[in-house]
């Protein structure tokens, strides 16, 4: 074990940290994505005619998700301090680390006292750092309210499995036009006077 590996210990948690400042947010942006996503494809269900609008929406929530993630990620900069005070709570090294951590970034001192007191604590963190994993002592976890994705796919799918709202039909009326219908009573009165007209003529020819 050497000072190197300790500022590798270091580096790697706080990377850890950054990670999980990143899964808090995606977590929340998620969570929001799948509420506004069932809310886009229940209002899409109920009124068809704007189902192109409603659904074109959401292309744009995976792009919002990423970036939440990478923008925490980005913003989230502990210091390595704190850091290190958080290793020394979690491995029980009674503040070793985060001792070495604040003497590294000072001057060498010139008394001998002095030099002496920060070489011995530099050799105790080492040995009490034997076999230290930053992974171990700070593991990325997500949020504890993370269970809201599993409500918000649940609401998802219940959205996708709506019947789509059907537009209402016009009625057809089963009553003829008047036009029709005197068209029709004036047929059938030509086609009595004509039968009448052929009876009387075959009358005249039988008596002749």
């Amino acid at each position: 074990m050497t000072e190197a590996d300790l500022e590798r210990i270091l580096w790697r948690g706080v990377l850890r940290v950054r990670l999980n400042a990143a899964l808090r947010w995606t977590c929340a942006a998620l969570s929001l994505g799948l509420g506004l996503a069932a809310l886009l494809v229940a209002a899409a269900r109920l009124a068809p005619g704007w189902s192109g609008g409603l659904l074109g929406g959401l292309g744009v929530l995976p792009w919002a998700v990423l970036a939440a993630a990478v923008l925490s990620f980005l913003r989230s900069r502990p210091a390595p301090a704190r850091v290190a005070l958080q290793i020394d709570q979690s491995a029980g090294l009674s503040e070793h680390l985060t001792t070495w951590e604040d003497l590294r970034r000072k001057p060498a001192p010139r008394d001998g006292v002095a030099q002496a007191f920060v070489l011995a604590q530099r050799q105790a963190t080492l040995r009490q750092a034997q076999d230290l994993q930053a992974g171990r002592h700070i593991p990325l976890r997500l949020p504890a309210w993370s269970r809201v994705l599993l409500l918000g796919g649940l609401a998802l799918g219940c959205a996708l499995l709506m019947p789509e709202r059907k537009a209402p039909r016009a009625e057809v009326s089963a009553a003829p036009a008047p036009a029709a219908a005197g068209q029709g009573a004036g047929g059938g009165h030509q086609g009595r006077e004509v039968r009448r007209g052929e009876v009387l003529v075959q009358r005249v020819v039988h008596r002749l």
